[in-house]
């Protein structure tokens, strides 16, 4: 059985604050919004698959999510890594 590294997620007062403002106004991207409810729930003191139920994913994106903000959380931690937008031409 694998053993997987446990996530303790303890948000800044900052970074509080600004995912509760992304989460209360709700104009960012659904991928943004969801990572927020995942960092709050982990700030909160969830394990990772009690927020993976709760929100319908897997277990290892909320470790991967809660690991990468306990690394080096900066702004562009929330933004997405999806492909680029392309420019259509008319």
């Amino acid at each position: 059985m694998q053993s997987y590294h446990r996530v303790h997620v303890q948000l800044k007062r900052k970074d509080r604050q600004q995912v509760a403002e992304m989460l209360t106004k709700g104009r960012e991207s659904a991928r943004v919004l969801r990572r927020a409810s995942i960092l709050r729930q982990l700030d909160h003191g969830q394990k990772a698959a009690q927020v993976a139920a709760n929100l319908g994913v897997a277990s290892k994106t909320v470790r991967a999510i809660g690991r990468r903000y306990e690394e080096n959380w900066n702004r562009h931690c929330m933004k997405s890594r999806g492909p680029a937008k392309i420019e259509r031409w008319t």
